[in-house]
């Protein structure tokens, strides 16, 4: 059934790009481009090389500049549960991106806590990036 029902939405496209087709032909409007195939057909049938590294998690592509460490002093009793990463992207002369690597603990009442980002970072772009964007959007008013 569902093959059948594929076949059938194939020829009712098939059957619309006629009459729009027509419908161009006889408003005497250019009839539609012949596009070329991409080519990606041919680089998919192409091995892929070998993955070098970890796999990227996330949508920041940036290359990180900086790396920090943020510590945080747990009650006694906690249990240390490793660290995690945030990126935040900042602004100067030239382009300075930091991962702060921030502990994580878990307390004896079974909370994880992470140690705190530094003053002035909020999200994942820096004050000095935030106060570029903030000048250029009220300068650039009309």
């Amino acid at each position: 059934m569902f093959v059948q029902l594929r076949a059938e939405v194939a020829g009712l496209r098939a059957e619309n790009a006629a009459l729009k087709d027509e419908i161009r032909r006889l408003k005497g409007l250019p009839p539609r481009p012949t596009l070329k195939p991409s080519g990606m057909e041919q680089s998919s049938k192409r091995s892929a090389p070998a993955a070098t590294g970890p796999k990227r998690r996330g949508s920041s592509r940036a290359i990180v500049t900086e790396e920090r460490r943020l510590c945080y002093e747990p009650p006694p009793g906690s249990r240390f549960v490793g660290r995690t990463s945030f990126v935040v992207q900042d602004l100067t002369i030239g382009v300075q991106v930091v991962r702060y690597h921030r502990e994580r603990w878990r307390l004896p009442d079974g909370r994880i806590v992470v140690a705190a980002l530094p003053n002035g970072v909020d999200g994942h772009f820096g004050p000095e990036l935030r106060r570029m964007v903030h000048f250029i959007t009220r300068v650039n008013r009309p």
